[in-house]
């Protein structure tokens, strides 16, 4: 009998374990409890509306083929720190080939789903292995969202997705939708062709705030945001971390963050951005990227190992400050062109490439520490083209460029005012140890020129002037040499 016993207890051990509930296409709604766990997808689903299903922490939800999983009313995917709810394939061959739909699922997808419907929540789950594929179809790789914004995503990890063709969102797709992502894990998502790895807005009002997005790719002629692509979006995007998200194509941009088109507010504020990568045309960027808004601000970021900084172009109103920029490489660790710049209380420290260049109708650039820039470009430390420009209370120290200007290159600034400015220590290998100006109208006044040094001509300050007017005023040089010809202190 005791033998019996035993057999038994372990026939029902057995039978528990391997428990698991085949579900075919169609409607879906009711609980899905961790005890009929996994359940096994066989066909497309949908939530139906005004109907609402439960899926129980710890649950595995695992598609048999490229299905896509429809809420139609409401989804409550609620798993916990300790047991995830898992969305995954049970077989993932061909999923790294972007020509076939073989190898993923095909997202949860809330597209136009009425408003009527409670809130939707994904939370403490895990989306793997999601692929957008097809005609009309190549958004959205593990969420899909159209038309609709009562939704919560947070606390989950969304990873190995991708979309295929010119498409977007391998992570999260959504047009239309007022959101708010927090508190997520993006890894290792990849668009083939577009834009968006991690999240892809459009005509969207995101709060994303509190996620990491890590290894995210987007790889096209234009690719843009592997972290984050926002298309006529005003998003408010803090606390977040961006780490080695890759954007590759001719036309790159952003590969931490891309953001077009928008007259509204963009707001950055208090992330960490570390060795994103940007290859293509764009020398700058690879952090963040912005063309054609109204107003952004970017502030207390810490941006560290890029390669590039922040690229913002075409732009109404651009606010930059305390924010540290130390390590990042390729030209321009900071390049604006906008209508109005301020750039104030940013650390920007030992970059290969200019510290900060900026062309526009009117800047000003104050209180800031540039020290230890490298650049093969004019300008190690400023770069300033055809701008009404004020340069003030900084501290640009020890900068080097291989061409002209160590501390600062100015190019038709009309007018230009550098004021009250420490430059101290900056070299260039041709010249302009301290400032190469080239045209434009000038005040330089009630600086500090110490220990500047060039090779050739203006060993601080050389005035190279087709057209303009120059005032050099109460000013203090010391100590500044040029090594081969003349202008110890200024050269014209």
């Amino acid at each position: 009998m005791r033998k019996i016993i035993i057999l038994f207890g372990v026939l029902l051990i057995a039978a528990i374990s391997f428990a698991e509930t085949h579900i075919p296409g169609g409607d879906v709604s009711g609980i899905w409890t961790i005890d009929g766990s996994p359940y096994i997808i066989d066909g497309e689903i949908t939530i139906p509306n005004n109907a609402t299903l439960n899926i129980e922490s710890g649950v595995e939800v695992i598609f048999t083929g490229f299905y896509k999983f429809n809420v139609q009313g409401q989804l409550l995917a609620i798993g916990t720190e300790e047991n995830l709810i898992h969305f995954t394939i049970n077989d993932t061959t061909g999923f790294s080939n972007t020509n076939s739909s073989a190898g993923g699922w095909h997202a949860i997808r809330f597209d136009n789903t009425p408003v009527v419907n409670d809130s939707s929540k994904i939370i403490y789950c895990e989306l793997e292995y999601g692929k957008a594929f097809g005609y009309g179809e190549k958004y959205g790789g593990a969420i899909y969202i159209n038309n609709f914004s009562k939704i919560l995503i947070s606390n989950s990890i969304i990873s190995n997705n991708i979309t295929s063709g010119w498409g977007g969102g391998a992570g999260i797709y959504c047009e239309n939708a007022n959101l708010n992502i927090s508190n997520n894990e993006f890894i290792n998502n990849y668009v083939s062709w577009g834009r968006g790895g991690g999240i892809y807005c459009d005509y969207s009002n995101l709060i994303i705030n509190d996620n990491i997005f890590r290894d995210n790719t987007v790889n096209s002629t234009a690719s843009e945001g592997a972290g984050i692509y926002c298309d006529h979006s005003n998003p408010v995007i803090t606390n977040n971390v961006f780490d080695n998200n890759i954007a590759s194509g001719t036309g790159a941009d952003g590969a931490g963050i891309y953001c077009i088109s928008s007259s509204d507010p963009l707001i950055i504020m208090n992330n960490t951005f570390v060795n994103n990568q940007l290859y293509g045309n764009c020398d700058s960027g690879s952090a963040i990227g912005v063309n054609y808004h109204g107003y952004v601000l970017i502030s207390d970021n810490y941006f560290g190992g890029n390669r590039g900084g922040i690229h913002i172009s075409q732009t109404t109103n651009v606010i930059v400050t305390q924010n540290i920029f130390e390590n990042n490489v390729l030209k321009t660790t900071v390049a604006i062109g906008a209508d109005s710049i301020y750039i104030s209380e940013n650390e920007i420290n030992n970059n290969t490439g200019s510290g900060i260049s900026v062309g526009g109708s009117t800047g000003i650039i104050e209180n800031n520490l540039i020290f230890g820039n490298s650049s093969n470009q004019k300008g190690a430390g400023i770069s300033v083209s055809g701008s009404n420009v004020i340069i003030q209370n900084n501290e640009i120290i020890g900068n080097y460029s291989s061409d002209k200007g160590g501390g600062l290159y100015l190019y038709g600034a009309n007018p230009g005012m550098i004021r009250n400015n420490i430059i101290k220590g900056n070299s260039a290998l041709n010249k302009g140890g301290a400032i190469y100006t080239w045209s434009g109208n000038f005040t330089i006044e009630n600086n500090l020129f110490e220990d500047n040094f060039c090779q050739y001509d203006g060993g601080a300050i050389y005035l190279c002037h087709a057209s303009g007017d120059i005032n050099i005023i109460k000013n203090i040089f010391t100590d500044n040499h040029s090594r081969y010809s003349e202008g110890g202190a200024i050269y014209s």
